[in-house]
């Protein structure tokens, strides 16, 4: 049975207006960069950064139509935050572990990525220019949690 299961130490970022800004490259790497939560004293946006990225996307639906999604009676239905797929289908890959999935509803969208692994990070500036500084940063430098 596919479930999806909270992350309970995922940043929590403004639920109604995050101005999301999710970015990917061709060296399977992807950020979303969103605001922090109205009651965080950290003021400098969230950026969430994920490696050996397999896909990336973000998309309908918005808050309004998450019923639509597939995964919304397995569990996005009372996630707030950021959570990860769990005893789906893994999709194929012809060395290593299958990708893990993660999805994150937003305010006017879902994120999903597929990926090895993850990190956040916090960069000043708006989500625009956080999204693009994470991309810039030494990625060996980042502790990324691989399970």
């Amino acid at each position: 049975m596919t479930r999806v299961v909270a992350i309970t130490d995922s940043p929590e970022w403004e639920p109604n207006a995050p101005e999301a800004v999710l970015i990917t490259n061709d060296s399977a790497r992807a950020v979303l960069a969103v605001n922090p939560h109205f009651d965080d004293i950290d003021r400098r946006a969230i950026a969430l950064l994920w490696q050996g990225v397999y896909s990336a996307s973000m998309g309908y639906p918005n808050d309004e139509g998450l019923t639509d999604h597939p995964l919304y009676y397995s569990g996005l239905d009372n996630l707030l935050w950021m959570g990860e797929v769990h005893s789906e289908p893994a999709v194929p890959r012809p060395f290593g572990p299958p990708p893990r999935h993660f999805v994150l509803p937003l305010k006017e969208a879902v994120v999903e990525v597929l990926a090895d692994a993850f990190a956040v990070v916090r960069i000043a500036g708006s989500t625009r220019e956080a999204s693009g500084a994470a991309m810039d940063l030494n990625w060996n430098e980042v502790e990324f949690r691989h399970s």
